[in-house]
C-alpha cells in the first residue's frame, strides 16, 4: 500500500487507544487507609478506581463495580463524557470513509476527492473533541464522586482529596496525537490530489484545444 496509506494506520491506532481509554475505569484512582480498626489490623487498604461510566472498589481481595448515573457525577463530567464520546464517534466515521476510499482506489475505481477531505476533517474534529474533553477533566480534577455516599464504616470519613489521575486519562491524552497527525496528513493528501486533478484537467483542455486547432487548419 505504501506510505500514502500511513495516515489510515495512524488514525486507527489513535482510535483504538481512545476506545480503550474511554472504556476503562481508571480515569482516577485512590488508596484509602483511614477506616475501621478491623481493616487496619489486617493492614488492608481500600483501592478505588473511577472511570467515565463506572466506579470500582477493591478490598480483602474482592472487587465490586457500580454504574455512575447522571445524578452522581459533577457537571464537568457530563462535558467530559460528551466530548470524548463524540470524539470516538467522529474518529470511527472518519476511519470508515478512509477505508471506503482505500478500497475503491485499490480496485482502480475513481473516488471523489471530497471523500478524502471528509475523512480528514472528521478525524481532525475527533482529535479536537478528545482534546477538549481531556482538558476539562485534567483542569477540574477527578472530582464529583463522593465515596462516603457509597461505602460506610462507623466513625470514618474518607478523604476525597486523595484522588489521582489514572492510566485511562493518559490513554485519552495519548490518542490526541495520532488523530491530530492523521487528520492533518489526510487533508494534505486531499489537497495534493485535488491539485493533481486540476492539473490533469487543465492539461487535457490544452491538448484538446491544440487537437481541435490542428484539425481546423487541415480543413
Amino acid at each position: 500500500m505504501g506510505w500514502r496509506h500511513l495516515p489510515a494506520f495512524v488514525s486507527t491506532a489513535g482510535f483504538l487507544v481512545l476506545a480503550v481509554g474511554m472504556g476503562t475505569t481508571v480515569w482516577a484512582a485512590a488508596d484509602f487507609h483511614e477506616y475501621g480498626e478491623a481493616v487496619h489490623a489486617k493492614n488492608e487498604i481500600l483501592y478505588v478506581t473511577r472511570g467515565l461510566w463506572s466506579v470500582c472498589y477493591s478490598a480483602f481481595g474482592l472487587t465490586e463495580c457500580e454504574h455512575l448515573d447522571a445524578g452522581n457525577i459533577a457537571p464537568q463530567d457530563h462535558a467530559v463524557r460528551f466530548f470524548v464520546m463524540i470524539g470516538a464517534l467522529l474518529a470511527a466515521a472518519g476511519l470508515g470513509l478512509e477505508a471506503y476510499y482505500i478500497r475503491r482506489d485499490h480496485m482502480g475505481e475513481a473516488v471523489p476527492v471530497i471523500v478524502k477531505y471528509a475523512s480528514g476533517v472528521l478525524i481532525l474534529a475527533a482529535a479536537v473533541c478528545t482534546l477538549v474533553g481531556t482538558l476539562v477533566y485534567t483542569a477540574t480534577g477527578p472530582k464529583g464522586w463522593n465515596i462516603n455516599d457509597h461505602i460506610q464504616f462507623p466513625g470514618t470519613v474518607f478523604d476525597g482529596s486523595k484522588w489521582q489521575f489514572g492510566y485511562s486519562v493518559y490513554l485519552a491524552w495519548a490518542s490526541v496525537v495520532p488523530l491530530l497527525a492523521a487528520g492533518c496528513a489526510l487533508l494534505h493528501q486531499a489537497r495534493t490530489l485535488n491539485k493533481d486533478v486540476s492539473n490533469d484537467f487543465g492539461a487535457n483542455k490544452i491538448e484538446n484545444f491544440h487537437t481541435h486547432h490542428e484539425i481546423h487548419n487541415i480543413e
